[in-house]
């Protein structure tokens, strides 16, 4: 059984398991379904203001502060196209 709760609201249910690369290797980020999508929304980078809806239809970041800002998002994909 999932003994896990979402990370920003302490929600229990419908969990996304989130992989990030850092310093220390691969860490694990749990959010429930409602946080997610809210992230989804409402994150951007605080340099160039590009949003994860912008990079999923250019495939583009805007700057290299784009990949700490998203990182949730971004490390990811980073994690399954470099197979890491």
């Amino acid at each position: 059984m999932n003994n896990h709760k979402c990370d920003l609201c302490s929600e229990a249910d419908d969990l996304i398991e989130i992989e990030q690369l850092g310093l220390e290797g691969k860490t694990i980020t749990w959010l429930c379904r409602k946080c997610y999508l809210k992230l989804r929304l409402t994150l951007k980078c605080k340099n160039c203001g590009i949003t994860i809806s912008d990079f999923e239809r250019t495939g583009l970041v805007g700057c290299a502060q784009c990949y700490d800002d998203l990182s949730l998002f971004l490390d990811p994909l980073i994690i399954k196209v470099q197979d890491l």
